[in-house]
This record gives structure tokens, C-alpha cells and sequence, in this order.
């Protein structure tokens, strides 16, 4: 599976590319939002996990971009911040399948990747966030 990582922060990108890796998974990580887009218009992917807070914004309309432009990709939104705390996101960004909150447990993500894997090509997006 193509995996698209927008984290701001080189060591949680490395952590996060080294983890898809090792599940047997491409990934590209970039550092911004605008960096995001450029890469969305030139190739598909299939999971696309990004911080909401990047120092170019926050990646609300990152996700409106993937629903419109990669209907068939899994979002999984990454956040150390108090927001969507009574699980929210899904109206406010309806584009994201999943939310987690830092400090990430990797056993989470891991398993919210491996279903992902396994839903290539999924119709609706599934709305849960994991505390």
C-alpha cells in the first residue's frame, strides 16, 4: 500500500516511515501541507496519515483535498491537541476514517493501518476515533 505520512516533526515522520516500512508498506513523508498537495496531484495513495496542526495550517482542508481528489484513500488524522475531544472530526472533517491522539500508541496505528490495508478500494468512510 502507497502510504503519504504529513507530519511536521523529522523524528515522528522517521518513526512513522520506519513503521509502515516494516508492515511492508511504501511511504514518502513531507513536512508541510503545501508539500502534501503537490505530492496528492502527482500520485495516489491509498493511506494518507497527517498531523492536524502543521506549521502551514491545520490539515482540515488537507482532508476535504484527499475525499474529493482520492475518494478511495483511508485518512488517519494524528493530533497532540485538545480539539474533537467528543469525536467531532467527523463533521468537521468528514474526510478523516480515524483520529488519534498523541502520545500515539503504536499498536493502534499499526492495527488501523492493517485494516486499511486490507480495504484498499473501500465505498464509505468508516467515522471512529480512538482515544
Amino acid at each position: 500500500m502507497k502510504c503519504l505520512i504529513v507530519e511536521d516533526d523529522p523524528q515522528l515522520c522517521d518513526i512513522l516511515h520506519g513503521l509502515m516500512e516494516e508492515m511492508g508498506h511504501d511511504a514518502v513523508c513531507v513536512y508541510s501541507i503545501s508539500a502534501a498537495m503537490r505530492k496528492l496531484a502527482c500520485a495516489k495513495y491509498e493511506l494518507v496519515v497527517m498531523e492536524y496542526q502543521m506549521p502551514d495550517g491545520t490539515t482540515e482542508r488537507l482532508s476535504d483535498h484527499v475525499s474529493m481528489f482520492c475518494p478511495n484513500s483511508r485518512v488517519i488524522m494524528i493530533t497532540g491537541n485538545p480539539v474533537f475531544i467528543h469525536g467531532e472530526h467527523s463533521v468537521f472533517t468528514p474526510g478523516v476514517d480515524w483520529l488519534l491522539r498523541k502520545p500515539l500508541p503504536t499498536r493502534d496505528l499499526e492495527a488501523l493501518v492493517s485494516y486499511a490495508a486490507q480495504d484498499v478500494g473501500h465505498c464509505p468512510t468508516a467515522m471512529m476515533a480512538l482515544p
